[in-house]
């Protein structure tokens, strides 16, 4: 079966009614994390029913942030979340709300020529020439100045993660608040070594004198999908904690959650390779829960120094320790 043909050049292309009735399908499979890694349901409400709409849509990772792409052009989605102002929530095994905000049509190929690059690694050159031909209307080898040309039918969002949630699209209950923390450090090893050893949640003891045990609960390499089961001491109280990679993009993207009594944690590291061996950020989003909820403000403020103190530990770790990491 040919991609569905999204070529012509009018300002909206609806998708044939094959597809529409195959939505459904498309939803359930990437909601629960069973379609293509890249793959995941956009939930946006609707702009005149005030409905919850759900489609099956892909993003595209570009330069260290993430994309989704309106292949249908002035689709009913990308309208709704115009009309929401860019609030949506992200769903693939859990929600994440997200703030989507519109790229003006100048930035929008190298998106585009990205979206055709990772579709030939994902699904092999002829499927990605058939995407480049369907979905745009270019040629597989086409220039940056040839998509240049065809932007301005393609709304194009860049995805803010904003925090998980437990309901759907920005319902209007009130969230407990969560504590943010962020921060980055250079590691002076390649960032292949880097990611490996963090990723591989076994070793954080080894650089994180609070964590006491730490093991891998599921078979097969590590990857989306993969958990954790871990403790850490503090105050003289032991901490049981469930983490599970929720992303992961070797070399560049580890997403975590860890669930635990106390509270939840959403956690995205990303690695970018820099000269004096890999810069590494974070960014975690911890909701407290019970009486804990009250102290948001002390949590962010001692967690920011925590992990600080945590990353800092595995920067000399790896730099002291070549064996360390491969």
């Amino acid at each position: 079966m040919r991609p569905q043909d999204y070529s012509a050049r009018t300002a909206y292309r609806p998708p044939a009614a094959w597809y529409r009735r195959l939505n459904w399908l498309g939803v359930l499979l990437t909601s629960i994390g069973l379609a293509p890694r890249d793959a995941v349901t956009l939930e946006v409400r609707g702009r005149t029913s005030g409905r919850i709409r759900r489609v099956p849509i892909l993003r595209t990772r570009y330069r260290g942030a993430e994309y989704l792409v309106a292949l249908a052009g002035e689709s009913q989605w990308a309208r709704n979340v115009r009309a929401a102002r860019g609030r949506a929530v992200i769903r693939r095994r859990r929600a994440r709300s997200v703030l989507l905000d519109e790229l003006p049509p100048v930035e929008r190929p190298g998106v585009i020529a990205e979206y055709l690059r990772a579709a030939r690694n994902r699904s092999g050159a002829e499927a990605g020439d058939n995407q480049a031909r369907f979905y745009f209307g270019l040629d597989p080898d086409a220039s940056l100045d040839d998509i240049g040309r065809i932007v301005d039918g393609y709304p194009v969002f860049r995805v803010r993660y904003v925090d998980s949630v437990r309901g759907s699209a920005w319902s209007g209950r009130r969230r407990h608040p969560s504590a943010r923390i962020e921060g980055e450090i250079t590691i002076g090893r390649p960032m292949d070594v880097v990611f490996d050893y963090v990723a591989d949640q076994t070793n954080e003891p080894l650089y994180n004198p609070s964590m006491v045990r730490a093991e891998k609960i599921t078979a097969g390499p590590i990857g989306e999908g993969t958990q954790f089961r871990s403790a850490v001491r503090s105050a003289g109280r032991t901490a049981e904690m469930l983490i599970e990679c929720t992303d992961y993009d070797r070399p560049r993207l580890f997403v975590s959650t860890t669930t635990m009594k106390q509270a939840d944690i959403d956690y995205t590291l990303r690695f970018d390779p820099v000269r004096a061996g890999t810069l590494m950020r974070w960014c975690g989003h911890v909701e407290p829960k019970g009486p804990l909820r009250l102290l948001w403000p002390l949590i962010t403020w001692m967690g920011v120094r925590q992990e600080q103190r945590i990353w800092s530990n595995l920067k000399r770790h790896l730099e002291a320790t070549p064996d360390a990491g491969g």
